[in-house]
């Protein structure tokens, strides 16, 4: 039985489909921020434009990714012969415009407000043997949030303690056992103005591909740039082990 719950967690997930966070490191301790923003030279700055933009996004590196089988029969509505469509990009470009599931908070550091905008991407499906596309849906983004916890000043530096959560489910795949898969993660991190994080808690699954980035200034600042484990995990072959989620908890960094 658990087996099952498994493979449907992942089979489920197919519409969709880690690593550590770039330039970023492990913080040796609960004020190891505070040490860092200690020094004269960064709270005399406040690097952080009037706004600031945290945005999470997720990807399908193939242009197309086989629908799911279990044996001969089809693990969602559609199965061998086709293909659900995914963004034909490995690149972790904050301008692309293609992507699964998007969402920013974009912080006003004067009037103490933060703004949150999310977008799913339609799930397509096509016949594999020509290509054609075959119908289309959106799934739900009610799921997904972003909104601020709490304000404060640590170290001679406001700072702000933002919510994120993504999560969407393949509008195809109804799940087996009544579990459904989904691309899903969340984080709680802190930004200082003067250009410090911290994830204070949070995770994601792996698959697809997660980017989370700060945009400030003009100039984009990466968080997480985690790549999806491995196209097995949408039908169990790769195991639990392979498809587990990352923890992000206690990584720190600066933005520009």
């Amino acid at each position: 039985m658990r087996r099952s719950v498994l493979l449907a967690i992942a089979i489920a997930t197919a519409f969709v489909i880690g690593a550590a966070p770039a330039d970023a490191h492990r913080a040796p301790g609960p004020d190891a921020a505070v040490s860092e923003l200690g020094s004269a030279a960064r709270t005399a700055a406040n690097v952080a434009g009037t706004t600031t933009t945290v945005s999470y996004v997720t990807f399908i590196p193939q242009s197309r990714i086989d629908a799911p089988v279990i044996g001969s029969k089809p693990a969602c509505d559609y199965g061998k012969g086709y293909q659900f469509g995914g963004d034909g990009h490995s690149a972790f470009d904050w301008r692309s415009p293609s992507y699964r599931t998007a969402l920013h908070a974009t912080i006003n550091w004067h009037d103490k407000k933060v703004v949150g905008n999310r977008s799913v991407e339609a799930t397509r499906v096509y016949r594999k043997s020509s290509g054609r596309l075959v119908t289309q849906k959106t799934a739900t983004s009610k799921y997904m949030t972003a909104k601020a916890l709490g304000w404060g000043s640590r170290a001679g530096s406001a700072y702000v303690d933002i919510r994120m959560v993504t999560q969407a489910t393949n509008p195809f795949c109804q799940g087996i056992l009544g579990v459904k898969g989904a691309i899903n993660g969340a984080l709680t991190i802190r930004l200082y103005k003067n250009g410090w994080w911290e994830i204070r808690s949070g995770s994601y699954r792996r698959m697809p591909n997660t980017y989370i980035y700060i945009y400030n200034r003009g100039q984009v600042s990466d968080v997480v740039k985690g790549k999806y484990s491995s196209p097995l995990c949408l039908i169990g072959m790769s195991g639990a082990w392979d498809c587990e989620e990352v923890k992000l908890s206690g990584f720190t960094g600066e933005f520009r």
